[in-house]
């Protein structure tokens, strides 16, 4: 995967990360230091859109991480179940499959990005729904709405974290199928 793509994966993840910051910071905040930081935005808006991406792209490193470990125990069960082989090593396979697999490895590349993004994506959407119910109770509305809220979010949420279960299972699997096509047209290595 070339540098763009992977810094355009932080960015949207990043993003999504500072928008639940965001409505945090608005939730906790007085209408009076509201008021106070939208006018000095309006007036820098030049620092301050180079400071949001800056900020996303912090935020989309640190969300990848975090997501990687918390999922890490999820992630070994599915690998597991995908791949039989006992010995096998998802890293050194990857290594082998850069080398000796042309194609595959930008296709394999491919689809990691799209698991990375839903992973992160689904945690912050559970965040991200977390702290648009404070922002609400804040706001005095009624039960039906926060709860309603609540709802949405977590389907949103839970899609997420289903669609990166499918596209997890998918990697592995290519990920296993490239390691073999590899390993036979290079003569079994």
């Amino acid at each position: 995967m070339g540098t763009t793509a992977l810094v355009a994966e932080l960015l949207v993840v990043g993003i999504q990360a500072v928008a639940w910051i965001a409505i945090f910071v608005i939730a906790g905040s007085s209408r009076t230091a509201l008021s106070e930081l939208l006018s000095l935005a309006q007036d820098s808006s030049g620092l301050v859109i180079g400071f949001i991406v800056a900020a996303a792209y912090t935020a989309g490193v640190l969300m990848d991480r975090l997501t990687d470990s918390l999922f890490s125990p999820i992630d070994k069960r599915i690998r597991r179940n995908v791949i039989k082989k006992k010995y096998f090593s998802v890293p050194r396979a990857r290594l082998f499959v850069m080398q000796h697999g042309e194609n595959m490895s930008s296709f394999l590349e491919y689809v990691r990005s799209r698991l990375r993004i839903a992973r992160a994506t689904g945690v912050n959407l559970a965040i991200g729904t977390l702290a648009t119910i404070v922002l609400l109770a804040k706001c005095n509305v009624g039960f039906s709405v926060l709860a309603a809220t609540a709802l949405v979010g977590l389907a949103l949420a839970g899609t997420a974290f289903y669609v990166w279960r499918r596209i997890t299972r998918t990697y592995y699997k290519r990920l296993f199928q490239a390691w073999q096509i590899a390993r036979s047209a290079s003569g079994g290595a």
